[in-house]
């Protein structure tokens, strides 16, 4: 007569074949939530292997892998023994555990603004028209750039970037916009966003002064929080940074961001003289300037500005990009261009965020530079955009003519929609269908004219004539 099993029971695994695995979490789980408290004794070895028809050598596998997880207790001529001290207290077995953020954790996780819609609608559409974008001309080269490359390549480490595509960046930027760049001073990116963090932390010291254009853009705001820098909102007219008002609020202040060949999220453009007076500020102070140039490229009316960075003779401006605007969001590069003694400094403290970037993604973006095709795909795009803005204009014509003013400076991919008397904007938001956004939700201080902030970028024609019926009738019920 066989002898009969001795050990707890154990609930049955339904499927048609048992893995070591399966056993494993089986036996885990039930321990965790108690159903085999602790010093109960269970099967042994070949008792286990034949409950689950398995061999014993994975029932002891089972088992030593839970004796080394400290699960079990083992002891030979004993028995297998569920652990002391594993079962968890009954409340955290039915409640999952409150982990309290920090405060500026907290802070800064309640602002979704830098994230990108989920879908994509009137009028929260800041993301590229990927509808024209060259996909097969995109798979040649990177079929290309990977028949390219060697075994040695998939060990790719430099966090300054992939040496070609730094080489390209440097000829594209001095072609398009004017930056005095070589590879030596580009250092390559995951996002413009990991950019700034990096920056604010190599630059800044803790309670260290910062410009702030007010309104300005969230991702440069909670960059300069992350360094403990102490912010200093800058307002902006139709010139873009009011130079002589951030020098009133703190002239000494060790760095300025700033957004000039289209401001966000107002869209005015850096004048002139603005220009020459904040690297006349730098200068004098040796404070540098952050020149954030994410859509630059997409001017509707003449040739693109000459960068900032073009201007500086003293290398106190930071020329900061992406081109995952330019192309598609999925492409997630991003440059600096930096002066040479910051180069090595600035790979050092990447290498403490991701390494860098994939080496496959890169060397594409090479091939499709030298070869012509982001030239020709930006100025395709360009003539996009400007029927898109031009489609918009026209549509919110009654709009301007009741006393509502678009920005006159056509770049980009959204415009801004100033109220005509102060809280309308703020109305029709609150109570739009639409996607809507105020001027004033990107603002430290209040606004002496609020507006709607308009993406168009991503919308289709329909969506955008929808969307533009939509807001005339809500601005007008809204009067």
């Amino acid at each position: 007569m066989p002898k009969s099993a001795r050990g707890a029971l154990l609930p049955p695994l339904e499927m048609p074949r048992v893995r070591r695995a399966d056993i494993y979490r089986l036996l885990r789980d039930r321990i965790l939530d108690g159903t085999l408290p602790s010093k109960t004794r269970l099967l042994s070895t070949r008792e286990l292997a034949r409950e689950y028809r398995v061999s014993r050598t994975t029932a002891e596998d089972v088992y030593q892998q839970l004796e080394s997880e400290g699960f079990l207790l083992r002891s030979h001529g004993s028995g297998s023994f569920v652990g002391p001290r594993l079962a968890p207290p009954a409340a955290s077995r039915t409640a999952a555990a409150s982990i309290p953020m920090s405060q500026r954790g907290a802070q800064l996780a309640g602002d979704a603004r830098c994230r990108e819609p989920d879908r994509v609608r009137a009028f929260d559409a800041g993301v590229p028209d990927v509808a024209a974008f060259p996909w097969t001309l995109w798979k040649r080269c990177s079929h290309r750039s990977l028949r390219g490359l060697d075994q040695q390549a998939l060990n790719h480490a430099d966090p300054r970037g992939y040496w070609p595509l730094r080489a390209a960046l440097a000829r594209h930027l001095a072609q398009f916009r004017g930056v005095r760049a070589t590879p030596e001073r580009i250092v390559v990116f995951s996002s413009s966003q990991q950019v700034l963090v990096a920056l604010a932390i190599l630059l800044l010291e803790r309670d260290d002064s910062a410009w702030l254009e007010d309104p300005g853009y969230p991702g440069a705001r909670a960059a300069l929080k992350l360094a403990g820098a102490r912010i200093i909102p800058v307002p902006v007219d139709a010139e873009g940074l009011v130079v002589a008002a951030a020098r009133r609020r703190a002239a000494r202040a060790r760095l300025c961001y700033v957004t000039p060949a289209h401001q966000y999220p107002t869209g005015a453009v850096l004048s002139p003289p603005r220009r020459l007076e904040l690297l006349a500020w730098a200068e004098a102070h040796n404070a540098i300037v952050l020149e954030d140039d994410y859509d630059g490229e997409f001017r509707h009316a003449g040739q693109p500005l000459t960068a900032l960075q073009a201007l500086d003779g003293g290398g106190r401006v930071i020329h900061v990009g992406t081109l995952s605007k330019a192309m598609f969001l999925g492409l997630r590069l991003a440059y600096a261009v930096l002066p040479e003694s910051l180069v090595e400094p600035l790979a050092n403290l990447r290498t403490q965020l991701d390494s860098f970037p994939p080496l496959t993604v890169q060397a594409a973006l090479a091939t499709f530079i030298d070869e012509g095709h982001l030239a020709a795909h930006l100025r395709r795009m360009r003539a996009i955009y400007a029927e898109k803005r031009a489609r918009l204009v026209a549509e919110l014509a009654s709009l301007t003519q009741a006393g509502w003013n678009l920005g006159a400076n056509a770049v980009g991919v959204h415009v801004a929609l100033l109220e005509p008397r102060s809280g309308l904007a703020r109305a029709v938001a609150g109570k739009s269908r639409l996607s809507l956004a105020t001027l004033s939700s990107y603002a430290l201080r209040p606004l002496k004219r609020d507006g709607l902030f308009l993406r168009y970028g991503g919308l289709s024609w329909a969506e955008i004539e929808a969307g533009a019926a939509q807001l005339r009738s809500e601005c007008r019920s809204s009067r």
